[in-house]
């Protein structure tokens, strides 16, 4: 997964997605490009090729900052290895639809405020920490990645 960092109007951004409806596992919700590891490739290079995949940019002149933390997901077996990057050009979005239905992107100045912090109802009835960011609910394993980066932040 990348967290793709850029300048626009000021500030740094970072887009997240909704993955399609049609995807086997994590339809609909709201996360980061990234996707399964290939056969001899690192976690930066997956990160790349899955950004670019998904969202259809040019990641040549993406500079990696660093690797965060692994994420093991009990739901799908997945362990994530997020990794953050950034680029001084303002990208343009051009989402694959087979596996995102939409994308947004959201500012690290609103991603470190307090209010972003929520506590999410659950259909089956959990409570679970989120972030209410670009007026979705982030939740699951990218929450806990972007608190991750905001503990870094801060």
């Amino acid at each position: 997964m990348l967290i793709l960092l850029y300048p626009e109007t000021g500030e740094l951004r970072f887009p997240l997605i909704q993955r399609s409806s049609g995807l086997y596992h994590h339809a609909n919700q709201i996360g980061l490009p990234g996707g399964a590891l290939e056969a001899g490739e690192s976690a930066i290079e997956a990160a790349l090729r899955e950004t670019r995949e998904e969202l259809g940019i040019d990641t040549e002149a993406v500079e990696i900052l660093r690797e965060l933390s692994p994420l093991g997901l009990a739901v799908s077996g997945f362990t994530v290895y997020p990794v953050a990057g950034y680029t001084e050009k303002v990208p343009v979005f051009f989402p694959n639809t087979a596996e995102v239905a939409r994308c947004f992107t959201v500012s690290l100045t609103e991603l470190l405020q307090q209010e972003a912090l929520i506590n999410l109802n659950l259909e089956d009835g959990r409570q679970v920490p989120a972030y209410k960011l670009a007026g979705e609910a982030v939740w699951g394993a990218t929450a806990m990645i972007l608190s991750e980066l905001a503990d870094l932040l801060t």
